[in-house]
């Protein structure tokens, strides 16, 4: 699911029917966009896993956006991948699926 979806069904529904919550590249717009305001509560609802995939070379998203939600999750994951932009599932396919396969077991 993309972001913003994930983010509604949070606020709508909480985390109930959720086992763990994933998310890429995130949008800095979420910290700095007035029109993305109503999404920062929403944080507090995530009490699931997370894992905050980002890509250290974004042109799309720079900056640390995962480190920022990560602060804000209490059961948060930031593998970074160096070696990648906005598409770390492109960029870095086999380690970017063994993180994620990884976090899923758990």
């Amino acid at each position: 699911m993309g972001t913003a979806v994930i983010w509604s069904y949070v606020r709508e529904y909480g985390c109930e029917g959720l086992r763990s919550v994933s998310f890429i590249d995130q949008s800095p717009r979420l910290l700095s966009e007035p029109g993305w305001a109503f999404y920062r509560p929403v944080l507090r609802k995530v009490t699931v896993p997370a894992l905050l995939i980002n890509g250290a070379q974004s042109k799309i998203f720079p900056g640390d956006v995962a480190g920022w939600l990560a602060g804000a999750l209490p059961n948060a994951e930031i593998p970074r991948f160096e070696g990648s932009g906005h598409a770390p599932f492109a960029e870095e396919p086999d380690r970017f699926n063994a993180v994620l396969a990884g976090f899923l077991k758990t």
